[in-house]
Order: structure tokens, then sequence, then C-alpha cells
């Protein structure tokens, strides 16, 4: 390393030794500055699009001084880094109104801007959003001239300068159309890719029409509903549909980070700009431009997301929808990879649209239609091309891998082989090893493999600490999915699909890297092998009652088409108000008694009904063994670090089984619960415990001095902003700020949170303030609540 490339090191690691100070400890930076250097995570830095979340606290503490970008644009290393990669720099920090000090050739040096998209002088082709072909005047065949909303086009091509053609790099296009194909061979024909990709974007556009179409939405505004038209409009962002007889697909097209804008932006503000950009008169860019100032913040200027979402739904003919880590890919891969800026902007997104419809032309040999396609196309390729996927695997003797996805959202992975092939975006499926060997846990890696330390947070999970005490090969990676029901060795050892795989033949080692098909195999294994954080009140299927639930079950089983009508119906007719049935989306179900959950079930498309049954005592276990039609109808299962079992429903006797189960497990519960107190109380509410607690029961207030908790009662601590605890107490609501759909692991813990349960409340500032009692399932109190709008300032 040369001694200017030392230098600048050291003042990377001096950014986080700064930022200590005001309480910002960035320990991935330094892992990442420590790993691969200063300057290599720099470029990495520049390399990425949107805004990134150190940026944004930096700005937040008005010490933009101390980010990559503007240490980047010092001149003694100017010879570090290339012109195009300073102007990266600076654009992004003139994006939030700062030029650093040093930064004398702030206005000396080009924008990346300049050179973006430009057309050769003279009438070049372009095939506009009608798809109509005009010259670079924006005539027609016939010399007609644009219209206003043409115009907005022609006037970004006459303003850009000519240097050289927009034209996509047919190679490049050839290789990305290889990897499409790929995955879906029958390309934008095939049925999997029309389900996986097409279907549910055309189901969310008719949404979208349904809930805030023209007319909808302008009622809203003149009737002054604004607050009605902000729940339409994040409604329209959101839905789960059925694609096909077996399959449902959510919208997944904004992610959590892109709904907090929406959720933030003010009612009034965001319906009218909304109302403008699809169904204004005024200019285009106007109208575009207006709608990002909405979004866009200091702290977040990057919205391309939100900024486009509504546009490709309302007229998929005439505009593309941007994620910039993969419409990025795809200008890198097709020869037009420029910089390009943070906030959006109208004439940038018509230079992207412009490219995206030259994609859309080369894609129609493959059957594409319209933008649905070329964003389908971009994401899939994106997705596919670069990431690999892996198994690693723990040894329960050595760490607590459970232990640690209960704490943690990140984890730090010492990694022996294969150190060179692990990359940044990697899929990892985490393999716990032992007599429950199997999956527990999704995760990508979140840096390259470098040379570290063990991390100090693990500490507590090692069980043998001499094997992760040195200094050694380890990735960072970020938690995606914690597996409620292990995904077993046995069972995925019985997958035609998966049974090749390497961990299952040769168990030793700590990395396995999967094919293409197993990691495909291995995803849709789990979505289907998980049921749902079912909790009543919040992922209830969208049908307004049980009979449309029950019409919603899609199976060749007959037994499982009949169950699906009588076994709620015996419910009912046998235990009456003691126990509830809750049908859930993805023919999934949950059993309720006295507020605790006793069964989860699934309605099976091929093989019967799956029912998990947690904590049998052996009489009843003696029972099912003794008369199960198939000795294979039983297996033990480990749910959330609940021991229980699978029943497998396939006929009338197994049947009759689950009912004498049902019948006495209950039986047990009515009478526990006689014992503990005469009157049983549906639901507690949140207060402290120091005081009677009061229930609700049939419109009546009861006190009930003592609170029992139930076997599977699970106790939690949530730590609770201090100025906002009066209000939480008084309503008795505690919650978090996180949009409800995060992937976010504290959020996908507190989803797991159910009635019954006890909490702790744990003020910041280190002490305990109260405890209470879980009344209701968690839920979104900025939409569709009564007092979303007041509660906790809207937050």
């Amino acid at each position: 390393m040369s001694d200017l490339a030392t230098n600048f090191q050291q003042e990377m690691e001096r950014i986080y030794e700064e930022a200590k100070a005001f309480g910002y400890r960035p320990g991935r930076f330094l892992q990442m500055v420590r790993g691969r250097g200063g300057v290599a995570t720099a470029r990495r830095f520049l390399e990425q699009t949107g805004t990134s979340t150190g940026l944004a606290t930096l700005n937040e503490h008005q010490r933009l001084d101390l980010t990559v970008e503007a240490l980047v644009l010092k001149p003694e290393y100017a010879s570090l880094f290339t012109k195009q990669e300073r102007a990266i720099a600076r654009e992004r920090l003139a994006a939030l109104d700062y030029t650093a000090p040093w930064d004398a050739a702030a206005d000396n040096e080009a924008s990346p801007r300049a050179n973006r998209f430009v057309w050769e002088e003279g009438d070049v082709e372009i095939t506009w959003p009608d798809g109509t072909h005009r010259d670079s005047k924006g005539a027609n065949e016939n010399g007609a001239a644009p219209s206003s909303e043409e115009n907005e086009v022609s006037h970004v091509i006459e303003n850009t300068p000519h240097d050289s053609e927009l034209a996509l790099d047919p190679a490049g296009v050839q290789r990305l159309m290889a990897i499409f194909h790929r995955r879906f061979p029958s390309s934008f024909t095939d049925q999997n890719y029309i389900d996986a990709e097409r279907a549910y974007k055309l189901m969310a556009a008719e949404r979208m029409r349904e809930l805030i179409g023209k007319e909808i939405l302008g009622g809203y505004i003149e009737r002054g509903e604004y607050e009605q038209a902000k729940a339409a409009i994040i409604k329209s962002c959101g839905g789960s549909f059925r694609v096909s007889p077996t399959t449902r697909q959510s919208n997944n097209l904004l992610n959590q980070w892109d709904m907090r804008l929406l959720l933030n932006a003010p009612a009034q503000l965001m319906t009218g700009r909304l109302y403008d950009l699809l169904y204004g008169e005024g200019p285009f860019a106007q109208r575009f431009d207006a709608w990002v100032d909405v979004l866009a913040t200091e702290k977040k200027p990057g919205v391309w997301p939100g900024a486009t979402y509504f546009l490709m739904l309302h007229d998929p003919d005439a505009y593309i929808f941007i994620k910039p880590a993969q419409f990025g890919f795809f200008l890198k891969h097709t020869g037009l990879d420029q910089a390009w800026p943070v906030r959006p902007d109208a004439a940038t997104y018509m230079r992207f649209l412009a490219a995206a419809r030259q994609l859309l032309s080369s894609l129609a040999s493959l059957g594409a239609r319209d933008m649905i396609d070329t964003q389908s196309f971009i994401w899939t390729v994106h997705y596919y091309a670069e990431r690999l996927a892996w198994i690693f695997q723990s040894n329960p003797d050595y760490y607590n891998l459970p232990g640690a996805l209960n704490e943690l959202d990140e984890i730090d992975w010492v990694v022996r082989q294969n150190a060179g092939d692990i990359h940044i975006g990697d899929i990892v499926y985490l393999w716990e090893a032992g007599a429950n060997a199997g999956i527990v846990a999704v995760a990508h890696a979140l840096t390259e493999v470098a040379n570290l330390p063990p991390n100090e947070r693990e500490q507590p999970f090692y069980r043998d600490a001499t094997r992760f005490s040195g200094t050694e090969p380890r990735v960072m990676l970020r938690i995606d999915q914690v597996l409620s029901e292990r995904l077993f060795r046995s069972d995925i050892a019985n997958d035609s699909k998966l049974a090749a795989m390497a961990i299952l033949k040769n168990a030793q080692g700590t990395n396995f890297r999967l094919t293409a098909e197993e990691n495909t195999r291995l995803a849709s294994l789990i979505s289907d092998h998980q049921a749902d954080d079912d909790v009543p009140g919040h992922i209830e299927i969208e049908a307004d009652s049980l009979a449309n639930w029950q019409a919603s079950i899609q199976t060749s089983h007959p037994l499982v088409r009949r169950l699906a009508i009588d076994y709620p119906k015996w419910l009912e007719q046998t235990f009456g108000k003691h126990i509830l049935f809750h049908g859930l989306e993805n023919q999934r179900f949950s059993v309720f008694a006295y507020n605790q959950r006793i069964q989860r079930g699934r309605f099976n498309q091929v093989e019967g009904l799956y029912v998990w049954l947690p904590r049998l005592e052996q009489e009843l276990l003696n029972l099912l063994q003794n008369g199960l039609s198939s000795q294979h109808s039983l297996s033990k299962r480990l749910r959330q670090g609940v021991p229980g079992y699978r029943f497998v429903v396939n006929t009338d006797t197994d049947y009759e089984l689950l009912q004498e189960v049902t019948k006495r497990f209950v039986g047990q519960m009515v009478q526990a619960n006689s014992e503990r107190q005469d009157n049983i109380a549906p639901a507690f509410s949140i207060r402290g415990i120091d005081k009677p607690t009061r229930v609700i029961d049939e419109g009546k207030d009861q006190f009930v001095p003592k609170m029992h908790a139930s076997d599977d009662t699970a106790f939690w601590r949530i730590h609770f902003p201090r100025e906002l605890w009066e209000e939480a107490r008084r309503i008795g609501v505690v919650g978090i700020d996180w949009p409800m759909d995060s992937n976010n692991q504290s959020v996908q813990r507190f989803k797991r949170i159910k009635i019954g349960d006890r909490v702790i409340v744990y003020l910041r500032g280190a002490f305990i303030a109260s405890a209470g009692v879980v009344t209701r399932p968690y839920y979104d109190i900025r939409v569709g609540s009564e007092n979303g709008a007041t509660i906790f300032g809207g937050q």
C-alpha cells in the first residue's frame, strides 16, 4: 500500500472515531475499511446507488464533512480516484446542499450529469411512450407535432449534448437475455414467469385503479378527505393476489424503506401532488418534480421507487418503475453505466425511459409486451446474475445459533472454506447441525470476506469461545428471515430436487455452495413450509367472512375440501365461545382457546390437512400413534423453540383422531382455567401489574386482582422512548417505529408477541417502567386505525 493510500485509510478509520463522539458507531463501515482497505471501501460506496444509511445519519448530525464522499474530494487524494468517482461524490453532497470546504474544484470539474445519455445530432429515431417513432424534434411519421407530454422527451433530447448515440450494447443485452432465459425457458410467455412476475403486477395495477382512480381520488380531494385518500394510496401499494389456483403473490415492489416515505408524507400535499402526477394536464416535468418534492427529504433524497411506482401501474405502456440497484445493474451491463442523481428529476427519468424503451424493443422477440415486462426482466437478471447461494453450518456444541438469531440482526460468520467465492449480496441459509439438524434462518452477505477479530456482541452465544477467539476470515451476515419452524434435514432429503445437496452427502464442513436450481427450490420450500406469523386481526385474509375464506381454499384432496367446511363448524358446535377459529392467507388457520393458540394448520393443495400440535402429553401422543392411518402422518416439529408435532390428516380416521385430541386438549384447558378463576376474562389491558388489572367483559368493567401465565406464555422486553411513555401508559399501547412489512428481525420478533404474553417496558435510560399483559395482536397505528392520526403524534 502506498503512503498516500495508507494516509487515506487512516482518515477513513478516523471517521469512525469522530462519529463515536456524537453516538454514531458505524461498525460495519469500520470492518469494511480494515478488511478491504480504505480506497477499495470508498470505491465500493461510490459504486452503490441511492443514499446510504451512513450518509443520511451524518447529514442528520450535520457532519457531512465526515462522509466518505467528502474525504474522496480532498485535493491530496485526487490521484487515488477517477474524475468520474470524484464527480459522483460531489453530486451526492450537492444533493444534500453541501460543498466540502476543501473542494476547490467544485466549479471546475464537470458533473457526471453532462455525459449520461446523449444523442447524435440530426434526425435520430426515438421510440416514444405511445409506441410511435419520432425524430429528434418530436415529429411523427406524418410530420405531426408532439403533444405537451411528448414535448418533455423532446426537451430532454434537445438539451442533451450530442457527443455519441444513446444505444444499448447489443452484446450486453444478449448476455442479460441468456440469464433471463435460464430462469424462464419460455421467456415472457413462460407460465412460471407470468405467475411469479407479471400477473400480480397487473392485479396491483387494477387494485390501484379501484382504490385511487381519477374519479375516486378526485372525490377525496373534493370532499377534503385527505387522510382517507392517504390510507387508500398506502393500501394501493400492498396486497396479496391469487395469480393461479395454487399460488398467491404479494405486491413487493416497494420495500419498508420506500413505504416509510409515503407513510410520513403530509396527507393533503401527498394526495394533491399524486393526483396531478397521474391525472394532471400540466407539463410532465413539473408534475414529476413536484411529486418528488413530497417524498424527498434532506435525510433521504433517494426516492426513485416511490417516485415511479404509481406511474408504471397507472400506465404500464408508457412508464417504467425504477429501483436504483436493479436499474443501475441494467445500465452497467448494457454500456450506459453512468452516474445518476440520488434525488430523482424528470430529465433523468425521461432518459431512463428512453433506455427502457430500447430494451423493450430488443425484448419484443421474446414476447415482451410493456414496461411491466421490461421492469420484470431487469429485476430478474439482476437477482440471478451475480448472487450465489450457500448453506452455512453451525455446530450447537460450539455456538448458540438460535440464541443469536433471537437477539441479533447481524452476525459475523467465520469462513474457513470458499472465502474467495463468497461476495456481498450472496444468499445464505443458516443450518444448525445435531439431532435436529436443519435450516433455521435465511440471510445475505453484507460484506466481503475479511480477516477480522470476533465481534463482542456475539460473545454470549459462544459455547466454546476458544474456537472463535482469533482473527480469521469472517463475513458479516444480515438476517433476513428467522424460520418460525425449522426446516429439518429429513424434509429436505425427501425432496427430489434437493436430495443431491452437498451438505446431505457429506456434512463435514462449514459452508456449502448451492446450485441455482437448489437455491430456487429451497426458497420455494421454505416459503411453503413456514406458517405465517398468524396473529388474528392483522394478517387475516381479505375475505369478509368465513364462507369467503372457505371458498378460497384450493385443493385436489376431497377430504381437505370437506374439512375446510366441517372443522370450523365442529369446533363451534363442540366448544362454543371457548374457542375461536381464524382463517388466514395462504390456506392457513389458527385455533385459539382462552386467548392461547392451541393449533396452527394449513389446508394443503395435494396431501391433506397439516396441523401443528404443541406439548402433547403422553396419553394423547399414544392415542395418536395407535390410530394413525400411516406412520408418516405424525412427526416431531420445533417451532420458535417450542417442541410439538405435525399431524397430517389424510383420512376420515385421522380426522376422528384430530377431533378426539382437540376435545381432550381443550377439556384440560377448561379445567385449568376454572381452577384459576371463576370468571375468565377474554383479554387483559396493558397496565402496570402493581395495580388491579382492568378487563372488559360484555361491556362491563371488572377487576381481576391476579394474573396467571399459561404454559406457552412468552415474556418480552420492549425498549421504548422515555418521552412517549406517559401517553403509552395512559392508552395502553406500546410500539416500534418500523413499517409492518419490514424484514428487520426486531419487527419479526414483534410479530411473534401474542395475546396473553407478558411485556416488560424498558425505558431508554436504563430502568424498567412497567409490566403488562398483551390484549391485542400487533397492528399498524398509522393506517386504518381509529386513533392512528393522534397516537404518538401519528408516528
